[in-house]
């Protein structure tokens, strides 16, 4: 049944040196700071015991304009935002899918604090412990200077249909983590990850 519902290539068992429960995530946003912009769009996996179990997606109206500069960078434009739910639509569903998981993302403090901020913004508190996989590619992969998604999908020739979309971004980490799982033991794994999952992602001014 899995096969139908997900490509051959995620049919893969990530190492036991990961978090048995992640949430692998990615955000689009009308700009660059949670206080003052808004997510438009949310993609996310569902990781238990080194598998692919749930993908999720959404557009989100953001209640403001669309700069052109964003729907030049993802293709997201302002027609497609049309009719799509507010965060606090979907703000139950997303806590749910987020409850009791590692919340992974390429640049965790980013994603991280869209999304804790867009929360605030529905009264509800969320807090998780996060894991970037930033710093988990600068960890393992000391040798390359930059580990951006784009020099990432560049190193091991990943294929990618919409670059800075939600899903297919956060598809690229799920891929990085299954080929650094065919690369490194367990034990490198772990010493990689350990001092990422001690240390918080948190941005500025957030507790």
């Amino acid at each position: 049944m899995q096969s139908d519902l997900f490509p051959s290539e995620n049919i893969q068992t990530l190492s036991s040196s990961f978090p048995k429960k992640m949430v692998l995530i990615d955000c689009e946003t009308t700009g660059g700071k949670p206080s003052q912009h808004r997510v438009i769009e949310i993609g996310l996996l569902l990781i238990d015991d080194g598998q692919i179990t749930d993908r999720w997606q959404t557009f989100l109206d953001p209640e403001r304009e669309l700069p052109p500069f964003i729907t030049k960078l993802t293709g997201i434009s302002p027609p497609m935002l049309v009719g799509q739910p507010h965060f606090a639509d979907v703000a139950e569903t997303l806590r749910e899918k987020l409850k009791d998981r590692i919340f992974v993302a390429h640049n965790a403090r980013f994603d991280y604090g869209f999304i804790k901020t867009e929360f605030e913004r529905a009264g509800i508190a969320f807090n998780a412990k996060t894991l970037c996989s930033v710093k988990f590619s600068r960890a393992l992969y000391p040798q390359f200077k930059r580990h951006g998604i784009d020099q990432i999908i560049k190193r091991f020739d990943f294929s990618i249909e919409n670059r800075h979309r939600a899903m297919d971004d956060a598809d690229i980490i799920w891929k990085l983590f299954v080929k650094s799982t065919q690369l490194y033991s367990d034990e490198e794994l772990a010493s990689a990850l350990g001092p990422i999952l001690k240390t918080p992602s948190l941005p500025p001014k957030i507790k």
